[in-house]
């Protein structure tokens, strides 16, 4: 006990206080100097508000076009595409076929050209394979494209 009496600081002296207050002091400036840079204006307040709104407006309005939903095909069945096949190895093969045709169809006109069985033949774009069931408007495939002609 007796070490821990030798141990005890010594009292704050009023020059010590004054300091204290004057550091607490600068330190509350230089907070509120750097609290302006991290508060917004009314200007900016009004503005962010506004986004806000118009952000809450746009929900509402995908709210309600999702209730109304009507099917529209923005392709006319009628009309013909020419597809250009290319198989890397000398042939190339134009085929003109409907928007509304599936890729089994594509095949049946393609092999008819190439002589080779449509079962033989594969399409597809880059690594998308392109299967038969499918229509061309699925793949939003239009007019004058390129497609790979594959043989299996």
């Amino acid at each position: 006990r007796k070490h821990e009496e030798d141990m005890k600081l010594p009292e704050e002296t009023e020059e010590d206080k004054k300091r204290k207050e004057a550091d607490e002091k600068k330190r509350a400036r230089r907070m509120k100097r750097m609290w302006k840079w991290f508060k917004k204006t009314e200007a900016e307040e009004e503005d962010h508000n506004k986004y806000k709104e118009h952000g809450k407006l746009e929900e509402k309005q995908k709210e309600a076009t999702l209730t109304h939903v009507e099917e529209v095909n923005p392709y006319n069945n009628n009309e013909m595409i020419e597809i250009t096949l290319n198989d890397r190895l000398g042939k190339k093969v134009r085929v003109k076929c409907n928007q509304d045709d599936t890729v089994g169809d594509l095949k049946l006109l393609a092999a008819a050209q190439l002589g080779t069985k449509p079962e033989k033949i594969r399409i597809q774009k880059w690594y998308t394979i392109y299967k038969d069931n499918i229509r061309l408007v699925d793949y939003e495939v239009h007019d004058n494209m390129n497609l790979e002609l594959y043989y299996n």
